[in-house]
């Protein structure tokens, strides 16, 4: 995006792509511009109240997007939340996709029509613990003299 393009404060100098940025800008860098009920009168002030929950936010934009939390259906919050799983089934780990993981089989395994399998679980190392310190491996080097030998 070109200067010409950008939208510039005045005062400050500053760049900004769209001109409602610019503006919010301006009314939070000078408050004597707006009128007293526009502009709060503490920074850390946060006049936009949710109905739902009470809690307070100091931009309108950000309490409509947290408005929608509220009001999306049930079946909406449930769909985006992803659930982790630990293991994913041999075909979608070698096409390195994401699994859900469900048994017997998955749902990309399901719409492919492919055997879904999942590999058994390796068992877990113990772990390390002070009192019993893992082995170490002693490395035995070759003595100089047997390898340099006009040294000595």
């Amino acid at each position: 995006m070109t200067e010409s393009q950008q939208h510039k404060c005045d005062d400050c100098q500053k760049l900004f792509s769209r001109y409602e940025h610019l503006v919010r800008h301006i009314n939070s860098a000078r408050p004597t511009m707006l009128s007293v009920a526009e502009f709060p009168t503490d920074r850390n002030e946060r006049p936009h109240v949710c109905s739902f929950c009470s809690r307070s936010f100091a931009r309108s934009d950000v309490l409509t997007r947290h408005i929608t939390l509220h009001t999306r259906p049930a079946t909406a919050m449930t769909k985006d939340r992803r659930h982790r799983i630990h293991r994913a089934c041999t075909n979608c780990k070698s096409s390195k996709l994401k699994c859900d993981g469900l048994k017997p089989t998955c749902t990309r395994c399901n719409q492919r029509g492919k055997q879904c399998s999942f590999m058994a679980e390796m068992p877990k190392p113990e772990p390390f613990t002070p009192a019993s310190p893992p082995p170490t491996k002693k490395l035995r080097l070759p003595s100089i003299s047997s390898w340099a030998p006009d040294l000595f």
